[in-house]
């Protein structure tokens, strides 16, 4: 979502800027997503913890709306 590359060595690592895996449409309320590759993204920490997480508030209970919000922030950036 920052644009900020990943390092390999953060990959597997806590931190703010470690790789995170986020499910554009929440696995709580699409489950039958939780292993599809086109519903996950490779984000850091620091955005999957701010931006993530405030979508998620913002439109709880709308798995399309999430979606389309983190697919905006992405763009954004």
């Amino acid at each position: 979502m920052c644009s900020r590359p990943i390092p390999p060595s953060l990959r597997g690592k806590t931190g703010k800027r470690a790789a995170v895996v986020d499910h554009l449409r929440p696995w709580r309320l699409r489950p039958d997503l939780a292993f599809e590759l086109t519903n996950l993204g490779l984000v850091c920490a620091g955005c999957h913890f701010t931006h993530c997480a405030s979508i998620e508030a913002a439109h709880a209970g709308d798995a399309e709306l999430i979606a389309q919000a983190k697919e905006r922030i992405g763009q954004e950036w």
